[in-house]
């Protein structure tokens, strides 16, 4: 069952539907994989954080008042760099459920620049809906659908934010 299809604003008919593609989503995700695979054996080139020299953490909470410290050593900012060199590098991004806190983060930071973000969920688990999802490009359980979305979608900046949304956020803004 598709949760939800939503097409936003983009070009389409872009003759070379190669994508420069950002792969959000946890370590602990065993789709991701697959879906990298199947993401580059459609044609798009494809930054694989598991497999792209990022670093993988061996623990895995702190509590708040090191958080700041634990940013600041060597591989922390490694780590930051190289996942942030690919996301200013990628011309959109498919965050692949479940994922975790810095996959949404990195979501957000693609709807923000106006870069587009493709959204797979797993049929097979239930989750709570976010609200914020409503700013992504497509939400889709099918991978033929990111797929097809992707073939046809040109990446360019786009705003999702109409002016009637900018209007409403306006009067919460001081």
């Amino acid at each position: 069952m598709n949760i939800c299809i939503l097409w936003k604003e983009g070009n389409l008919g872009k003759e070379d539907t190669t994508v420069k593609i950002y792969a959000a989503s946890s370590w602990r995700n065993s789709k991701y994989p697959g879906i990298v695979k199947l993401l580059r054996d459609a044609g798009h080139e494809v930054f694989d954080f598991q497999n792209g020299g990022a670093v993988r953490f061996e623990t895995d909470s702190f509590k708040p008042d090191h958080y700041g410290m634990f940013l600041s050593t060597r591989l922390a900012l490694k780590a930051f760099k190289t996942d942030f060199r690919a996301m200013r590098w990628a011309e959109a991004c498919v965050l692949i459920l479940p994922g975790g806190k810095s996959s949404h983060l990195e979501a957000g930071w693609f709807s923000g620049c106006g870069k587009p973000c493709f959204i797979l969920a797993n049929r097979d688990i239930e989750e709570r809906p976010e609200l914020m999802y409503a700013l992504a490009t497509l939400i889709t359980t099918r991978a033929e659908d990111l797929i097809s979305a992707l073939s046809l979608y040109e990446s360019k900046p786009v705003s999702r934010v109409t002016d009637d949304v900018k209007q409403e956020i306006g009067q919460y803004q001081h």
